[in-house]
Order: structure tokens, then sequence, then C-alpha cells
């Protein structure tokens, strides 16, 4: 048991040095890194006028949790539309369903189980004190991501913390379909996801919510050592996620990257 915990602490390790090599052409796991690693992250805050920049200003539905703690936002139309399958004709696709209560079940756990800082209610950026989830094709390029977590507006209460708090917002991939594909090392188109569909969508609402609950704590300085955390609560929340193995065949042919 032991060794396995170790073996996983190790993965969760190598996951997160793949977010911050710049070397590699391939794609990363997880694009909150491109906001936090940067001399300041002032200049890659979203903003509400700017939200058209990742094409989040005009997704065409949106939809509360049922506890109204979450806002999804997606099409119903076009390429970032998730599938509009609806088997229990409650009006919302069973996508949007599954992301509704995998991002509940991320807040049970990290928050009223483990005791973490909520990062909700936001600040109101997209007209609600929901936290904001946003539905978008991120499996192909330009992106080739699970999912980000991108600080909104001004630091939380500039004057009294010591440290830059942030609000923050979600994207995650439309579907995680093993179709998605980015172009790998020799520009070799490559499967973008590991675990695909819900398996993929589950541990991505875990990680990325880590990353808003990050926001909320009073220093971000040590990006690596978030992405670290984020992907072990994967493990630890999904103990069958088999996800971060991919990683292994990497580390093995080029250590020098680790």
């Amino acid at each position: 048991m032991l060794t396995l915990r170790v073996l996983v602490f190790f993965l969760c390790i190598t996951s997160s040095n793949l977010a911050f090599s710049q070397s590699l052409s391939f794609n990363s796991k997880c694009m909150t890194s491109k906001f936090l690693n940067s001399t300041d992250k002032k200049k890659n805050l979203i903003q509400a006028e700017d939200l058209s920049r990742f094409g989040l200003d005009k997704l065409q539905k949106k939809t509360f949790s049922a506890s109204n703690r979450f806002l999804v936002h997606y099409d119903t139309v076009g390429i970032n539309a998730p599938s509009q399958i609806d088997l229990n004709k409650n009006n919302i696709p069973d996508y949007i369903d599954s992301v509704l209560y995998y991002f509940e079940y991320a807040y049970q756990k990290e928050v009223v189980e483990m005791g973490y800082f909520s990062p909700i209610p936001d600040n109101g950026l997209s007209g609600s004190d929901a936290y904001d989830v946003y539905i978008k094709d991120l499996g192909n390029e330009p992106y080739g991501f699970y999912g980000f977590t991108s600080p909104e507006s001004q630091p939380i209460n500039p004057k009294i913390d010591k440290h830059d708090r942030f609000y923050s917002l979600i994207a995650i991939d439309n579907d995680y379909s093993p179709k998605d594909s980015t172009l790998g090392e020799n520009n070799i188109k490559r499967q973008t996801y590991n675990e695909t569909g819900i398996r993929a969508l589950r541990i991505t609402a875990v990680h990325e919510f880590h990353h808003a609950i990050q926001l909320m704590y009073a220093s971000q300085d040590n990006v690596m050592m978030m992405e670290l955390t984020s992907t072990s609560l994967e493990n630890i929340i999904f103990p069958d996620s088999k996800d971060n193995l991919k990683n292994l065949n990497l580390l093995f042919r080029s250590p020098s990257l680790f």
C-alpha cells in the first residue's frame, strides 16, 4: 500500500512538471498554469469585457446546479456544443447534468468534507453569485487541454490581504471524446485524453475546482505545487482513475525533463 501511495505521489509530480515544461510540443493537462505561471498575474486576469478571448461570452445557454452553487454555460449547436441527448427528459443535456453533478460532488468532498475555503459565492461577473463553469471544445487544436481555471477581475480586498486572492472561473471540455486529437511530438497527431467521457469529466471537475479553492488562499507563488495538489486529489477522490499513468512512458524515455 505504501509503495502504491509513493507511486501515485510521484506520478502527480510528473504530471505537474509536464504543465510547466516549455520545451514540450504536446499538450499539457491543465491550462491553469498558463495564467498563473507569469511574472505579472494581473495581465492574465479575465475581465468581463474580454471573456470573448476564449469565446466564453457567446455561449448560448446556462443552467444552475440544484443548490445554485454552480452556473454552467454551454452551447446547444456548433463546435462547442456537448451532445444534446437528454434521456431523463429534463430539458438539460445529459452531459450538462453530469457536469452539474460532479462539480457539486467536488464541492462536497473538498469544501464540506476536507474543509477547504469555498470559492463560492463569486464576484457576479456573469450576472450571479454562482460559480461559473464554461463548456468549450478544448480537446482539439489550438488547445488540447482538459480544462483551466482563470482568476477573474482584481484581487479580493487588496488593501486588507497581504497576498492577492482571486475569484475565478473554470472552463472544461465539451465531451472528452476519444476522437479529440492534438499535435504531439514531431507534429504527429495524438489522442488528447487518456481517460475519456465521464471518467475524464469527473477528475477534471475535482482538479479545476481545487484550483478555484487555491486562488482563495493568500499565495499562488508555487504554481507547480498547485498543480501537484490538484492532481493528487484526482486519485484521492477517484482511486480507480489511471489517467496519470500516461506520463510514465515519457518519464522513462526522457527523465531529464523531470
